[in-house]
């Protein structure tokens, strides 16, 4: 593959390249601005990989896999907060493998790694295993991740025992291709798997709801099971065709989450996987026809992205008009996290195109005279446009 395309590790799987940037952009920020905290006590930093296995690996040191992306986050972090700085600064990982054989594969794997986090491997289901990792993290700080490879053991039931806490993140794959295939199927035992995928009871999960109203509907349901105040979701799609693959469902307390969450996902699905995905298109069209393609300059946004983030910016600007017309006059701090839990846009784009609408003398907002850029403490309120 070209230089811009993904990784040769990962030729023909470009979507988990993908899902795999998204995990590490996210994960090390989280690690770093949780691990400065140890400047005013003991922290002790957790990584649990639900679904840990390295049976696609195509790197003889599991380069290529969430084991390693999760303990390279965790070992800069110490790097930074302990080793630089002597914070009282401790990591921790767990692997939960179900297959005997793939769990002594990572053992063997982990035991040749040197760093800072203790890390071990729990040998099973996610599920079963859910209370031993519940005891292991008692109240400390951890990120989750939860990548199953359908949605079989991803209960909800299971991912509520260990979140809804402070400083517990959680990021889900929910395998959209999958579930999209059988989400209407009367199939009994996969109509139990789904119900309990998606947190429900007696309840069947809602049929033909189009894809952004079922992660919708999943995001609901993991904040009211889960005890979770934010969760958003991004669209990882194939990668030679418009269909989606992956949804990536991140859940939290702060609403840093969703700032965080949105920046990555403008990194990676906007600028990452125009390149990505052109290298992919290229390599198909040159099996398909035999002939080599010229190695043009590549896109610098992928226009699937920019579909969506520019279809969500009016109904963006809309909710912020809908709360000030129902709560009157509010912070702009109060403001976006409602917004960009539901669409598809960075804090920078929201602010962009809220003080656009201010110019427009639809909304006022009590800025100072050299103020150009909206801040939390800026009141917003309706305006006569």
């Amino acid at each position: 593959m070209g230089d811009r395309g993904a990784p040769a590790a990962y030729a023909g799987r470009e979507q988990t390249y993908l899902k795999h940037r998204v995990l590490k952009e996210y994960l090390g920020p989280w690690a770093q601005k949780l691990g400065s905290t140890a400047r005013y006590g003991q922290r002790r930093l957790w990584y649990v990989d639900c679904f840990a296995g390295l049976w696609r690996s195509q790197d003889p040191d599991g380069a290529d896999t969430s084991v390693d992306i999760g303990l390279k986050a965790l070992d800069e972090a110490i790097a930074t907060w302990r080793g630089d700085r002597g914070v009282p600064l401790n990591a921790r990982a767990i692997f939960v493998e179900a297959d005997p054989g793939r769990a002594n594969k990572l053992r063997a794997l982990l035991g040749q790694r040197s760093g800072g986090v203790q890390a071990e491997v729990l040998e099973g289901e996610f599920g079963k295993n859910a209370p031993i990792i519940k005891e292991r993290l008692g109240s400390d700080a951890a990120f989750l991740f939860v990548d199953p490879t359908g949605w079989k053991g991803a209960d909800m039931a299971y991912i509520a025992e260990l979140v809804g806490r402070p400083f517990r993140d959680v990021l889900v794959n929910v395998m959209f291709d999958y579930l999209n295939r059988w989400v209407s199927a009367p199939l009994p035992f996969l109509r139990e798997q789904m119900e309990r995928f998606f947190g429900l009871r007696a309840d069947q999960v809602p049929a033909d709801l189009d894809e952004n109203a079922l992660m919708a509907f999943y995001r609901g349901q993991m904040k009211q099971r889960c005890g979770i105040k934010w969760a958003a979701d991004l669209a990882i799609p194939y990668p030679a065709s418009d269909r989606t693959f992956f949804r990536l469902v991140v859940g939290g307390q702060d609403p840093e989450v969703l700032r965080l969450f949105r920046n990555v996902e403008e990194g990676v699905v906007g600028h990452e996987a125009a390149n990505v995905r052109e290298s992919a298109k290229k390599r198909k069209q040159e099996v398909r026809t035999g002939q080599f393609a010229f190695d043009l300059p590549g896109p610098t946004l992928d226009e699937r992205y920019r579909r969506m983030r520019d279809g969500d910016l009016p109904g963006a600007v809309d909710l912020v008009e809908h709360e000030l017309r129902g709560r009157g006059p509010q912070r702009f701090g109060d403001l976006w996290p409602q917004v960009l839990e539901g669409h598809h846009l960075t804090l920078r784009a929201l602010s962009t195109a809220v003080l656009a609408a201010v110019r427009r003398r639809r909304f006022v907002a009590e800025l100072g005279p050299r103020e150009r850029v909206l801040k939390d403490s800026h009141v917003l309120r309706l305006g006569a446009g």
